[in-house]
This record gives C-alpha cells, structure tokens and sequence, in this order.
C-alpha cells in the first residue's frame, strides 16, 4: 500500500493507477484546440447542456465556466485524472491559466463502463459526457474592473462554456504534463505522505501541486492537505493568508475562495504582504504553526507549494521548512529545457547565470530524496498586479451560494462597529512608539483592507486605539476575517467596513462579540482596489463646440476645420 493511501481507508473513486491509458499525443506536445469536431452524429443541444459522443483518442478543450458529468466510458482529465462514471466536477478557467483537457481513452472495464441508458444516443461511440452550463456572475468582474474584462469567458449565447476548436482564433494552451513528469507524480504521490513543490518563477507550480492533489485523492485517500505558503500567488484562498486547507474533492480548473465549503480544520494565518522580505522571521514563525497544526491533526496526505526563494535566505528557510515537515521528496521546477509559451521570456537573474540543478538542489539532498521536473512557463496576458487584484475582488464579492455580485461595495451601506468592541488598531510593520498616532488612527486605518483578530486580552496598553506593529504580532492573536475599513467616525466612535459578502464572515465575527471578545483590526499593505471605492457612474462629457458627428455641407467649402460647429453652420 502507499505511503499516502495508508492514512485513509480507501474511497469509492477510481484509481488513477492502470485503469485508464493516457492518450499518446498529449504526452508528445501541448494541445491548444480540441480534436473533437461536433455534428449531429455526436452532439446533442439542450437548454442548459450539451451531450457529446466521443471516440477513442478524441479530446477536448473548453473555456468559461463548466460542470462535467461522465455519463459512460473511460474519460481522463487533463490526460491523468480518470473522471468516475456518473461524477461530476465544476471546472472554472480563467485566459491567464492553462485549460483542462478532457480525453476519451480505452478502460480495461470498457463494456461495464458503458452499461447505461445513455448508449442509445451514441451507440457506436466509446465515451458519452455531459457539459452543463455554470451562471455564476464571474465574467462580470471586468464590469466592475476593466482590466479583467477578458479574464473569464463572457458568453453571449445560451452556454456559459465554449469548444475550442481549431478555426477559434484565440491564445489557448491546454495542461501539459509529459510522459517523465505524469509517471514522476504517479509515483511520488504513491510513496510519499508529504511533498515540497517549489522552483523558479513561473514554471508551474500550482499546476503540479494541484496535479498531485487530485493524483492523492484519486489513489484512495478522502482528504489531502494542501499548505500555500507563497505570498506571491495569485491563487490564494484568502488575499494576504498564508493557507492550510483540506480537500475531498479534485481540483480541476482555477482555485476559487470559497467560506462555505471550508472544513472546520482549515487554518488561514493573515500575513498581509506580497513578500517573505516584509518580515522574514514572522513568515517562518507562521510557516512553523501551520506545520505544527497538519502535524497535531489527523496525519492526511500533504502538497505544499513553496515560493520562488531558491537562493540565498529564501533557500535557508525551504531547507528549515522542509525538515520541520520531514518531507519525503522535494519537486524542483526547472527552469532548462521548459516549455515556454506565448513567447515567455525570463526576467529573473537567477536564469541569466549559470545555476546548473545539481547545485540548487544539493543543499537539500543531506536529507530528502529531490526530484526535478520540466517547467511549462506561460506569459500571462494579465499582470501580476491585476491578478492580485482580481483575488481581493473575489473574496469581498461571492456570495453564500458560491456565486458573485460585482456591483461596487459603496452601492451598499457599510456595517457600523462600535469602539466599545475594539481593543486597537495596529499596522504590521509599523515598529513606532509615537503617540501622535493615537490622534491620526483614522490615517492608518481609512481606505484599507485590515484583518480582524480576536485579541488573547481585553485590557493592555495603546496608545487611544494605536497599538505599535510589534506589540501587536507579539499577542498571537487569532485571525477571522478580513474587512475593507470605510472610515472612522471619530466624533460618534464607530468604524464604518464592509465584510466579504459570504454570510459565514459576519456569522463568524457575531459568535465572538457574543462571547465578549475584543477585537483588534491590523493591515499589512492593504491597498484596496481603487474601483471599490470610486463611483463606477458612467456619461458623456459635455463638450461646447466640438461636434464629432459627420454633417451636411452649408453654403460652401468644408474642408479644414470640419467638425467644428461655427456660428452660422448649425
């Protein structure tokens, strides 16, 4: 048995051992249009999904948003995960990630496989699947922030999904994982209980952690945790976190915030910048309590996706991180011979040296077996920047039933907190004993994103609500939510905020006002997304005199000048 089958006893999932054979093609190259044609021998329109009848060695690629139901035969996602017969899985795609592949391939239990009613739509092909259209409002996030107007897949027929097919003329890549890296992961996740993915920027990392999560899962696990420990991602949960959370299910498709669904062992630590640099010595610290947390908890299979800190200081803490986990392998991404797309060019200057993997790696080989896999590197078509906005604006706006309202946050009241509940407010790396900021808390705290904490204590020293950075990461404080802080009505004592519109965040935040606790609200950056704040009203400037429009000619030449609305020319 392996090492991470043995935590759990095993699941009614299909394992992803032997059962069903990966398709040949995709292991030899990158697919970026589906092989599947659609007519009227294999589709089938309905109201709100398509049936399609697939033969042996056809694939498919979609954009948007998207359930998968298998109805029969052997299916595999991304040329790996074989999909159960009669599951179904919601894929969420985004234009700055790879695209799940889904591919009809042979089963060694074909004819069980296909034993159902649906057979008689598609009696001559192997495989019939169902894809059933997803409305939930993310295609209107470039309403509300113009950058991501093409971020996700805005429709204007009657799916929420899209084939692409090879006439499509679009910037599409599939999930690529070749014949090395797909056996690499089989067998790592066969016999190893905890994994350590890290390696240069941008070369895939939450591709192969989420790979090894769903390959875990499909091995015969029911749960598998998964620790982020990078600042940088622009997949996180929860803006600003460092995140432990536990998953049953495979993740197919885009990482989603999601309040509802969390386990109660999930652990999110606030750290509140974009950087191990901001506080090195605080990130260890929180790094060590989410390992102590996996470590006090039932013992479940463990991804962990490390940063991009493979020299110098970042590399001591990787070295101190993974012998605090005790990890049976690290996953090095390399850099050499990566597949690179849309004319990906490295920036880094760890690339522009020598850096032979042999040497990155050797620090780590005195006490872990170290693995290094091929790269795929993708040049985003959205910044960075955006996409760390993009995750604040999915967190304040899903709602409790996993879907999302982007209207601006102010076309709504914020909540009124009083000072009586609040014991300070603090700033991360502000190390400053001045009491002149007792007086301008409104400065630190006005148009911010804060965490709210539960302070250990009702009664210490601030200065009026200022409490100093470091006295404040001194508490060991307990995170809850985070809230986007309006104002402060000083003469009336109260904050105006706005929580996440998920109501588990003010269900969370009433339990501990009515056990009596203190709060304590504290930021690290907390840049909020300018359009949350600014009226999104939308008119047509006046402008005299200047007139765009074609007209008439009057009495005479009109050739300079034209447009130009004159006294006597109407």
């Amino acid at each position: 048995m392996s090492a991470f089958a043995a935590f759990k006893p095993a699941s009614s999932e299909v394992h992803v051992e032997s059962k069903v054979d990966a398709l040949p093609i995709l292991l030899e190259s990158m697919a970026t249009c589906s092989s599947f044609v659609p007519s009227f021998s294999n589709t089938i329109l309905k109201p709100n999904s398509i049936l399609h009848g697939l033969h042996k060695d056809e694939y498919l690629i979609f954009r948007g948003n998207y359930t998968l139901k298998v109805h029969s035969g052997a299916i595999l996602l991304n040329n790996l995960h074989p999909v159960v017969v009669g599951s179904s899985h919601l894929v969420v795609t985004n234009s700055s990630e790879s695209l799940p592949i889904i591919s009809c391939s042979c089963s060694e239990s074909r004819s069980e496989l296909k034993s159902n009613d649906f057979n008689q739509l598609f009696p001559s092909h192997d495989s019939i699947i169902e894809i059933f259209n997803v409305d939930n409002g993310l295609p209107e996030i470039g309403d509300l922030y113009p950058p991501l107007e093409d971020h996700y897949f805005r429709s204007s027929g009657a799916y929420s999904f899209e084939l692409i097919l090879p006439d499509l003329i679009i910037n599409c890549t599939s999930v690529y994982l070749d014949r090395h890296t797909q056996r690499s992961l089989v067998k790592l996740a066969k016999e190893s209980s905890t994994l350590v993915v890290y390696g240069v920027p941008t070369s895939g990392k939450t591709t192969i952690a989420k790979s090894l999560l769903n390959t875990a899962l499909l091995l015969g696990n029911l749960e598998v945790a998964y620790l982020d420990l990078d600042p940088e991602s622009t997949s996180a949960l929860i803006p600003g976190c460092l995140s432990y959370t536990l998953h049953s299910k495979p993740v197919y498709g885009s990482f989603l915030p999601s309040q509802k669904g969390s386990n109660p062992k999930d652990l999110h630590f606030y750290w509140g910048f974009q950087s191990y640099l901001s506080s090195p010595l605080r990130y260890l610290q929180l790094c060590e309590e989410l390992i102590q947390h996996h470590q006090g908890s039932d013992r479940v299979p463990l991804i962990v996706k490390f940063p991009s800190y493979i020299k110098g200081y970042g590399r001591d803490i990787l070295t101190k991180i993974v012998q605090l986990l005790q990890a049976n392998h690290l996953i090095y991404l390399t850099h050499r011979n990566a597949v690179q797309l849309n004319g990906f060019e490295a920036s880094d200057a760890f690339e522009a040296q020598d850096n032979p993997d042999s040497e990155v790696t050797a620090p780590f080989k005195e006490f872990t077996a170290v693995k290094s896999l091929r790269a795929v590197r993708k040049s985003s078509e959205i910044s960075k920047k955006d996409l760390f906005v993009r995750n604040k604006l999915l967190h304040f706006h899903q709602t409790e039933e996993g879907n999302f309202d982007f209207k601006p946050i102010i076309s709504k009241l914020p909540s009124r907190l009083s000072f009586k509940y609040i014991s300070a407010i603090s700033v991360l790396n502000y190390d400053l004993d001045d009491s002149s900021l007792a007086f301008e808390t409104n400065k630190l705290a006005e148009a911010t994103i804060m965490g709210i904490f539960v302070s250990p204590k009702k009664n210490f020293k601030t200065d009026g609500l200022y409490l100093n950075g470091l006295d404040f990461l001194s508490m060991n404080c307990q995170f809850i939510c985070l809230c986007l802080v309006h104002s402060l009505d000083l003469d009336n004592d109260f904050v105006n905020l706005y929580l996440p519109l998920d109501p588990s965040c003010p269900e969370k935040l009433q339990i501990h006002l009515e056990k009596g606790k203190r709060l304590i609200l504290a930021r690290g950056e907390g840049v909020i997304p300018s359009v949350e704040m600014v009226t999104m009203d939308r008119f047509e400037p006046i402008v005299p005199y200047i007139d765009s429009a074609a007209k008439k000619r009057i009495g005479g030449v009109w050739k300079p000048r034209r447009g130009i609305s004159r006294k006597n020319q109407g």
